[in-house]
Order: C-alpha cells, then structure tokens, then sequence
C-alpha cells in the first residue's frame, strides 16, 4: 500500500489471468447507455419545463422532499375549488407547481389559449417539439445500429445492456422479428433470447439515478457521472452513447490486463491545466472544470477526505426525517 502505516499488516499479491480467466470473470460486464430521443414530444417538453420554469419546478420538488405525502392533500369539495380564471393565474396553496402558467406559455409560443381539450394539447405539443428539435438530438436511429454493432463485434458479451434515459424505451427493442439472434455467438448467449425480444437489452429512467434536484438536467455531462447508480450495475462496466459504433471485434484483452485491471486508453490531446468554469454553457470549459475536479479531489485531497458542507446536509437531512416517521433515519443511515 502507498500507506502501509495506515493498514498494518496488509499484503498485496498480484497475478497474471489468461485470457479464459478474464472471460470468465468479467464476461457478464454491463454494458450502459446514454440515450435520449430528441425527436420525442415528451422530452422536448421536458427541455422546455428545464429552460423555463426549473426554479418552480425545484420549489416544488423540495417542497415534496420535505413535507412528503401531506403535499399531496385530497381532493377538495367542488364549491370549495377556486375558479377557473383565479386557479389559472394564482394556483392555489397545496401545490407550487399549479400557478406556473408562464412554463407553459412560453413552449406554446403564445397558443395556450386556443387550447380547450386534451387533444389540443397534444397536437400543440407536438408541433411544439417539431419546431423545437435541432440536428444534434433529432432521434436518427443510432441506437439501433450501435447495439447491432455491439452485437456484432463484442460476441463474447453475456451481460446486461443498459439503456439509461428520461423515459424513452425504444419500441423496436421488443417488437423487432428478433434482428440480433443471428449476430451473436454462442448457445450460453441465444439461450438469453426468445423469438421477437431481446431479454439483454433493460432501460432504466434517468430520474430513478439521478440525485435529488437533478433529475430534470438535460446536461449529458451531469447523468454520465451517476450512471454507476443503476442498480446492481457491475464494480466495472462499459460506457457507451448512442452515437458510439464497434467497427472490428473487440476481444476481452482489449478492455482488461493481464492482471484483471481496466486498460486506460488517453486521446491525443492533453488537457495541460483544469479551470473552474462560470455559469455559462460551454462544452469546452466544463471538460477544463471536469479536469480541475478531478486533480483536487484525487490528487490534492486525501481519499478519506469528506466536505464539510456534505457531512452538515446529511446531519439535517437525519433531523428532518428524524421528525417524519421512526423509519426514516435508517433508510438514510
């Protein structure tokens, strides 16, 4: 160890694998993705509801992470209701969502008021969305072909993949006349799949990994850096977007060593110096900011180290729960 008087006694062995060894040890690896449709209506409501109504929506949410069910009171006697024109503008008390009329105001460009059924809402939406798409999220298929690609080329994979996303399940997953059967290996592999679905492929919701007052971020930056909080993800797995393609067959001494550790592969470019970023959006000072992060908290401070700010909100965090219910504070703990 670096520090041997911090663990007195400990002994390190080390040991070489043979290719076999490590198929056997890391062949059910998962596999995750990043995706999202952005052609979707949903999302691009969601995108929406982000740009201009967060502080409402994050008032809102702290509100129900505080004061759990009771936000959520039942429904009142209908005389007791305020009018429609009043609830419209004002909201009412038991929610601090209702009220947020400029949200949705601003997605529909000034047409909420032609707006008198559901089926109005939902075409308003969509052409909404349409006219809100750009070139970088337009949904184009990739996710199929990098999964076909992964299928190809990877064959000795026999673990979950894992599509992480705010809500999109590709239909094509399960309703496709099982179009990866005959691109993946062995009998251990096929056994994993019957006619028409592919039991392999899972998708999670970004908003069940994402942390408290982040599940609405848009921010691929931010939902990369939580992925590890899928449940029952593997200690190591592979990272994969929906616009990454394997183009040759990758075999297991590719992603592992000789010693059962990951192989780091670097870029060309080195980032010489980190730098905190301002509040601007900017891909290339976010990478600067995700390089300070990363010399300070691994380089500068000491593994053990705990911020104090964390340690204060997680000791108010078990005060207010503490005086919620009695099961509380061990969920927390």
């Amino acid at each position: 160890p670096e520090e041997a008087q911090r663990l007195p006694g400990l002994q390190i062995q080390r040991r070489t694998f043979t290719p076999a060894e490590l198929l056997a040890r890391f062949g059910d690896t998962d596999i995750v993705y990043s995706f999202v449709n952005g052609s979707e209506v949903n999302h691009e409501y969601r995108k929406a509801m982000v740009k201009y109504c967060i502080d409402t929506v994050l008032l809102a949410e702290n509100a129900s992470y505080v004061m759990g069910p009771t936000l959520l009171v039942p429904t009142p006697d209908p005389a007791e209701l305020p009018s429609r024109a009043t609830a419209s503008t004002q909201g009412t008390r038991s929610h601090p969502l209702l009220g947020s009329d400029h949200c949705t105001r601003a997605f529909f460009k000034g047409g909420l008021d032609r707006i008198h059924t559901v089926r109005d809402f939902l075409r308003a939406a969509e052409a909404a969305a349409r006219r809100g798409v750009d070139n970088r999220d337009r949904e184009t298929d990739e996710l199929r072909h990098s999964l076909r690609s992964l299928e190809q080329h990877v064959r000795w994979h026999r673990g979950r993949v894992v599509v992480v996303s705010p809500g999109h399940h590709p239909t094509w997953v399960d309703g496709a006349k099982n179009f990866l059967a005959g691109l993946c290996g062995d009998a251990r592999v096929q056994a994993l799949r019957s006619s028409g679905t592919h039991l392999r492929v899972t998708t999670v919701h970004q908003d069940a990994v994402m942390p408290y007052g982040m599940r609405l971020t848009v921010d691929s930056h931010v939902i990369e850096q939580h992925l590890w909080r899928v449940r029952n993800m593997t200690a190591v797995h592979v990272y994969m977007n929906d616009d990454y393609f394997v183009n040759r067959d990758v075999a297991i001494t590719d992603l592992f060593n000789e010693y059962g550790g990951t192989i780091v592969r670097t870029e060309k470019g080195v980032i010489p110096a980190g730098a905190v970023a301002d509040h601007s959006v900017s891909w290339a000072k976010g990478v600067r900011h995700t390089q300070q992060f990363n010399t300070h908290e691994l380089d500068v401070l000491h593994e053990d180290y705990l911020p104090e700010a964390l340690a204060t909100m997680w000791d108010r965090l078990r005060r207010v729960h503490r005086g919620g219910h009695a099961g509380a504070e061990a969920l927390i703990s």
